[in-house]
């Protein structure tokens, strides 16, 4: 086994990567919720269910194509076509959501 070419690109931008990290995180509050002691108003299985998602959602992003990793032959063409967009940010809310969620738990 050895580590593929573009290993860091893909640590920091692929999708699955960064669900799983979120799923760690989740998974870790999980565990320390209990040491509250009901001190949070958080019903018990919340981080649970959420761990679920998070990581169902990471396997369905390593099987699909993500055009923003490096080797891409696609991805190379379609930079260099694309225009940046004017106004609003370009990214939409919940991607935007997902990196505050991973901010907040990874300091």
């Amino acid at each position: 086994m050895r580590l593929i070419d573009e290993w860091r690109t893909v640590l920091r931008k692929a999708w699955s990567v960064r669900l799983m990290l979120l799923a760690g995180a989740l998974s870790g509050i999980e565990a320390a919720l209990p040491l509250l002691d009901g001190l949070l108003p958080i019903p018990q299985r919340l981080f649970a269910v959420l761990t679920l998602f998070a990581v169902a959602a990471a396997f369905v992003a390593r099987l699909i194509a993500q055009n923003n990793l490096k080797g891409n032959e696609d991805a190379n063409q379609q930079d260099q076509v694309k225009q940046p967009r004017k106004g609003r940010h370009s990214r939409s809310y919940f991607i935007r959501f997902c990196q505050w969620l991973v901010s907040v738990f990874l300091p």
